[in-house]
């Protein structure tokens, strides 16, 4: 199982347990196709690595805008702030081309090779997302989040890490921390898991477990169905 990754730049990035697990489900998965075809006597043992799922880090609309004041103006300021009105993937905010952009449908689209997810999708402009836009046309031909000029694969973690201190975040907030932000604020305002699942662009509904509980929207129209007991103003005193 690879225990590493090498980023654009070429920096080498450690693995997140999730994607160790990935890679060691796909083996599993072979070695047991292998065990019915009769290639493989038994399967041995593969023993998963401990995932933290319990991480969960969204900014309130405060500290958002607390973020946004504390990178001040220019690239990072941009990326995040759009981040925040998208819910778009560094990789996929970075890799964006004006090919890609309609200001008049007010919309941009993620194509599928620069999807993690592998599947393209339109992602709906809000008016914040279209006002970065906007200020950011004729900076670059080709990309619409360059850097000097060029293409940047990477965000400023230096700038960023600055600007979470300043805005007195916890230590650790990361940048695709952006993201869950986004995505809790669409689960507590009542947007429905699988609309948010098209508007993320995750793979599967069970990647947005973690929002789940932030909306009881489509719970609570269902909520009184299953009635065994009156109305409380038409229950029977209790008996002494």
């Amino acid at each position: 199982c690879p225990t590493h990754k090498t980023l654009p730049s070429g920096k080498q990035q450690p693995l997140a347990a999730a994607t160790k697990n990935r890679f060691l489900a796909t083996m599993s998965k072979i070695l047991n196709d292998a065990k019915r075809r009769g290639w493989l006597d038994s399967v041995p043992y593969i023993r998963k690595h401990r995932e933290n799922n319990q991480r969960e880090t969204f900014l309130t609309p405060e500290q958002a805008n607390d973020l946004l004041q504390a990178l001040g103006q220019g690239w990072m300021r941009d990326i995040s702030e759009f981040a925040l009105a998208t819910g778009m993937r560094a990789g996929e905010i970075l890799s964006l081309e004006w090919a890609n952009v309609n200001l008049e449908r007010g919309l941009v689209s993620v194509l599928a090779s620069k999807a993690k997810s592998g599947s393209g999708r339109p992602v709906p402009l809000t008016p914040t997302a279209r006002a970065v836009v906007e200020r950011r046309q004729g900076l670059h031909k080709q990309f619409v989040f360059a850097r000097a000029g060029q293409q940047s694969f990477e965000i400023d973690r230096r700038v960023f890490d600055k600007a979470t201190e300043a805005a007195g975040l916890a230590p650790g907030f990361r940048f695709h921390d952006l993201r869950h932000s986004w995505a809790s604020a669409h689960a507590q305002a009542g947007t429905p898991m699988l609309t948010l699942q098209r508007l993320g662009g995750w793979k599967t509904l069970s990647m947005l477990n973690r929002y789940a509980h932030l909306s009881a929207d489509d719970l609570a129209q269902f909520a009184n169905n299953g009635k065994l007991l009156p109305h409380p103003d038409n229950l029977s005193a209790s008996k002494p």
